[in-house]
């Protein structure tokens, strides 16, 4: 009974436009901490800053999921948003995460771990994934990464980036006239 409780409380927050639901980050660090698999599919987590810093999402269902920095404040009651203000995910691990058509764009993802995600049209634009461990990945070639800061410090803005030591490629995906 309780599982079905804590789903269908993410499948709700699916309906979430601009930001955040308090109860709905709690729900999770909860979930997470209990180390349960978590399926936050769809879920829109705009703008948590710190909230959601260091989590394991390991194995998780992510898809669809938005973690990207909102534009505007909510109007909707009991969602909390403030705009610009970035989703700070440092030091998470997306491990093996199903992570297709995940929002990341403009989020912090400093040392996040996504060894053996399937990154499948998940957007990293504009993120900051300084340190972030790649390894395994599937599907990595139709993520995009544009204007990423990559794991060396390096900012994706041509056609790919390569990891030197563990041998990765990572496209970009800019429109052509950002390319350089």
């Amino acid at each position: 009974m309780k599982k079905i409780g804590v789903l269908l409380l993410f499948v709700v927050s699916t309906f979430c436009i601009h930001g955040y639901n308090k109860l709905h980050v709690q729900m999770l660090q909860n979930v997470i901490s209990n180390k349960k698999v978590i399926n936050a599919s769809r879920c829109d987590f705009r703008g948590t800053g710190t909230l959601l810093k260091g989590l394991n999402f390991s194995n998780g269902q992510l898809s669809g999921a938005i973690f990207s920095t909102p534009t505007k404040t909510s109007k909707v009651g009991g969602i909390v948003s403030i705009p610009n203000q970035k989703s700070d995910l440092t030091s998470s691990n997306f491990s093996s995460c199903s992570l297709i058509s995940t929002d990341f764009s403009g989020a912090i993802l400093k040392n996040a771990n996504f060894t053996g995600a399937d990154l499948s049209y998940a957007n990293f634009a504009g993120a900051d994934l300084t340190g972030a461990i790649f390894i395994g990945v599937q599907n990595a070639d139709l993520a995009t990464f544009c204007g990423a800061i990559m794991p060396d410090g390096s900012v994706c803005n041509g056609t790919s980036w390569t990891d030197r030591s563990a041998k990765i490629t990572m496209y970009c995906n800019c429109p052509k006239k950002q390319q350089q």
